[in-house]
């Protein structure tokens, strides 16, 4: 009788996977391959209600188009709905001013191919990223693939009723990117308004450059020195907010808030029987490179920018907690991801973090993606499902 091993079988194949992804990465234009790869992986995974557009237009669709019309015109609707909420929310409309075709469903449909492409641009920035600052392609290869299995992953291309996170995590990707702080914080501007959860998140980008700067701003007094990286930090979020008040004195544009809103304190409170939950499950096992670096900081003594991380993702929490949608709130925090892997990769051998990194993403696979909205979770649903699904009118 043959005799057969488990591990013996999984290390076969894992060795032969790294083998490959050597190979692969080491051709030009991995990244863009391996985005092209994610984005296919992700439609899969998360099949996109694209029949939609062929029954008609959403309730959202026409507010949408009315604001592409009249970016600058307040909108009047139920304020706890979201419609009420998208008036400073300016670069969706914008971009459906391009489209060729001028009807809700063309627009968002316009909106939704930008989005997808801003998707597969996202996976690529994702990985350059890692590799930055591990300096090594098959740990950022693991890691961006792994994505396809969470809500970051899919947030760009799934949902088509209004929700523009992708087009936002976009922006804020590439603000990690670039090395000038000036321009980083300039593009989180497409961020600020594609949605105001990008306001909030603006701190993990920097902290990103911080760590990029070696460990002299990994310190609480480094955190605050007055250098450029924080000069441009205080001047885009006062750019935003300077242009956010002139928008709402000369043109009338708010945002309703408070009582009736349905967003703020009240809200957390209903939401805490399912936060822990509803929080665990946005990121899935790529916590363990959040939890695995802030363990490395505190073994350091770098408690100033582990202060800096605990603070953001905190904040994050409470923001997300504070609304319905707690899932697509929460991935905000996504930077926080690369902050854990960027930690790891300087105190950590790269063939421990590769095993990390591949047991992450297999796990992450056994794992159905879902969505917390309203007191109830949603699952992501396959491609094959979600077909059988659309023609049994489903």
């Amino acid at each position: 009788m043959n005799s057969f091993s488990f591990q013996s079988a999984l290390s076969g194949h894992y060795s032969r996977l790294l083998q490959w992804l050597g190979a692969h990465t080491a051709r030009p234009g991995w990244a863009w391959r391996l985005a092209l790869l994610c984005t296919g992986v992700s439609l899969f995974f998360g099949w996109p209600s694209y029949h939609r557009f062929f029954q008609g237009q959403e309730e959202f669709w026409v507010t949408l188009s009315h604001q592409a019309d009249a970016p600058l015109t307040q909108q009047y609707h139920s304020p706890e709905s979201h419609d009420a909420k998208i008036a400073f929310r300016l670069v969706p409309p914008l971009l459906g001013r391009l489209s060729p075709v001028a009807t809700p469903a063309g627009r968002m449909a316009f909106i939704y191919l930008i989005q997808h492409l801003l998707g597969l641009a996202t996976f690529y920035l994702l990985a350059r990223l890692v590799e930055r600052v591990s300096h090594d392609r098959p740990l950022a290869w693991l890691f961006t693939f792994g994505t396809c299995f969470i809500y970051l992953g899919k947030a760009a291309f799934y949902e088509v009723y209004g929700l523009f996170d992708g087009t936002a995590f976009f922006f804020m990707a590439l603000a990690l990117y670039v090395r000038n702080p000036w321009l980083a914080f300039l593009l989180l501007q497409g961020a600020y308004w594609t949605d105001e959860r990008g306001v909030v998140a603006a701190a993990f980008v920097l902290l990103w450059h911080r760590l990029q700067g070696g460990p002299a701003g990994l310190s609480l007094r480094g955190l605050f020195r007055p250098d450029a990286l924080n000069l441009a930090f205080v001047a885009s979020l006062a750019l935003y907010g300077g242009l956010r008040w002139w928008l709402g004195h000369h043109f009338g544009l708010h945002t309703p808030t408070g009582q009736g809103a349905d967003a703020g304190f009240d809200v957390v409170r209903n939401n805490l029987l399912f936060a822990p939950l509803a929080l665990v499950l946005t990121y899935e096992l790529y916590w363990l490179y959040v939890l695995a670096g802030a363990a490395v900081l505190a073994a350091r003594r770098q408690y100033g920018f582990l202060l800096g991380l605990a603070a953001a993702v905190g904040v994050m929490a409470v923001g997300a907690l504070s609304v319905h949608d707690i899932t697509r709130s929460f991935t905000y925090a996504f930077p926080a991801l690369l902050l854990g892997i960027g930690v790891l990769a300087s105190s950590e051998k790269i063939a421990f973090l590769r095993k990390m990194a591949f047991a992450i993403a297999g796990l992450c696979l056994l794992i159905p993606t879902c969505k917390f909205v309203e007191s109830a979770y949603y699952w992501t649903v396959p491609m094959p499902l979600k077909l059988l699904m659309v023609a049994a009118g489903f």
